[in-house]
């Protein structure tokens, strides 16, 4: 069976971070990668209200076009990374929330070994944040973790 690792991209420098180590693991692991972005209704329209408020032929056309610059982003990151010798594979789906559609996509697709993604922050990092149970962090920071309210250099359990 063939080993994928789905790397979800944004578009953000942040987010292409990941891509030296999703390379050098597919090298090591024999592996293809499939690129995967997850366009929301947030990147579409600002509006809060845009199922509701913006007419249905606006929001199909701002939808389209959304997902074009979706298709061509990754079109250029997979060529940039095929220019490498490695298998690439891409995909853009609309969904309403990214890191749903990342997992369900991983669990659906037989051949996705490994998620290899950045985020744009420490707190999504975090395990254990509640507001019962702010303490509880799995790293070590640099920052300052909202979620945590720790400050520079902590580490904590």
């Amino acid at each position: 069976m063939t080993r994928r690792i789905l790397v979800p991209l944004d578009g953000s420098v942040t987010a292409e971070a990941v891509l030296p180590y999703a390379t050098s693991l597919a090298r090591a692991a024999d592996a293809s990668l499939l690129l995967l972005r997850i366009v929301t209704p947030g990147e579409i329209s600002q509006s809060l209200f845009w199922k509701t408020t913006i007419p249905a032929e606006l929001r199909r056309e701002w939808t389209e076009e959304a997902l074009t610059r979706a298709n061509v982003y990754l079109a250029s990151v997979a060529e940039r990374l095929r220019a490498r010798d490695l298998h690439v594979v891409f995909d853009v789906q609309p969904a309403d929330d990214a890191a749903t559609a990342i997992v369900a996509r991983a669990e659906h697709e037989s051949e996705v070994r490994l998620i290899a993604m950045t985020t744009h922050g420490y707190a999504a990092l975090c395990a254990g944040h509640s507001a019962a149970s702010p303490q509880r962090c799995c790293m070590p920071h640099r920052r300052r973790c909202s979620s945590c309210a720790q400050t520079e250099e902590n580490t904590h359990q």
